[in-house]
């Protein structure tokens, strides 16, 4: 009697990636890695500037001039599009803040092996 060796298939409900998809993964995560801290120090720049400048920012009935057309683009862009485009302001703010702060706050505050004379 041959035995006979059954993989599960996709349409039996199995949960397990094809190896090309195991491997496109595999090439998107170093990258994923590398965008993750400055569009996490970007998103939080973007909330601490609506939570500061919120209160003075004009109603859309009032605005001029740049808030006017953000309230435009708004209008032209779906809700995706907004997602979109401000992910990508908060890559550029997490990008220019660590690359410009990093060395003010390493002068500030050393770390503690060069508090404390270890090379």
């Amino acid at each position: 009697m041959q035995r006979v060796h059954r993989t599960p298939s996709h349409d039996q409900g199995s949960q397990k990636a094809a190896p090309e998809e195991v491997t496109l993964l595999a090439s998107l995560l170093p990258g994923l890695r590398e965008v993750r801290a400055p569009l996490a120090a970007g998103y939080l720049w973007l909330v601490v500037a609506w939570v500061v400048l919120e209160p003075v920012v004009p109603q859309r009935a009032e605005a001029s001039g740049v808030v006017a057309s953000l309230y435009r683009a708004g209008d032209i862009l779906s809700v995706l599009g907004v997602g979109v485009a401000l992910s990508f302001a908060a890559y550029l703010l997490g990008s220019l803040s660590s690359s410009t702060l990093t060395p003010l706050l390493r002068r500030l505050f050393p770390p503690a092996s060069a508090v404390r004379g270890h090379t």
